[in-house]
């Protein structure tokens, strides 16, 4: 009787082990990048008016908070194929003006995201952004993060056109 109490514990913990080894190792990265005729001024105002996103973000479309180091962010955001809106809390972690956004979300262990919008001004006035973001987790072993580069392309281009727009009224 004992040594089949003390074999459920061990198998218990062979699988606990299993599962904190595959979560810590569990890793994925989405980049995309999008050079963009505008300043990083410019690009940053519209970032941070999140207000404005329905404007010309599909993917989040509703943001709640100020973006500052620290805060806390509700992003609403629109999945590929979702029927419905997922809400994501999001915590700025790096907040450099006009240079770089850094914000940290999800479920330790489980999935993990951390986001970044990094803005590199170029010579000839445009700006290259970058958007990209890492995943960790034990989620992350059965999901396809290919998914979200075509997302954060469009939202590149969306920025883009949405700046372009208003630099022309």
């Amino acid at each position: 009787m004992m040594s089949m109490i003390l074999s459920k514990w061990f198998l218990l913990s062979i699988i606990l082990i299993a599962m904190a080894t595959l979560s810590a190792c569990g890793h994925k990265k989405v980049y995309t990048e999008k050079h963009i005729d505008a300043t990083p001024q410019q690009i940053w105002s519209v970032l941070m008016d999140t207000k404005a996103y329905a404007q010309w973000n599909e993917f989040i479309p509703n943001a709640e908070g100020n973006y500052a180091l620290g805060a806390t962010i509700i992003n609403h955001a629109v999945m590929p194929n979702a029927s419905k809106p997922t809400e994501m809390k999001t915590k700025v972690i790096t907040f450099e003006k006009e240079q770089l956004l850094h914000q940290h979300g999800g479920i330790p262990g489980i999935i993990t995201f951390d986001h970044r919008y990094r803005l590199n001004p170029k010579n000839d006035g445009t700006t290259l952004l970058i958007q990209e973001e890492d995943y960790k987790g034990l989620y992350v072993w059965f999901w396809d993060a290919n998914m979200m580069k075509p997302v954060y392309d469009n939202v590149n281009e969306s920025l883009a056109t949405y700046i372009t727009q208003k630099k022309n009224q």
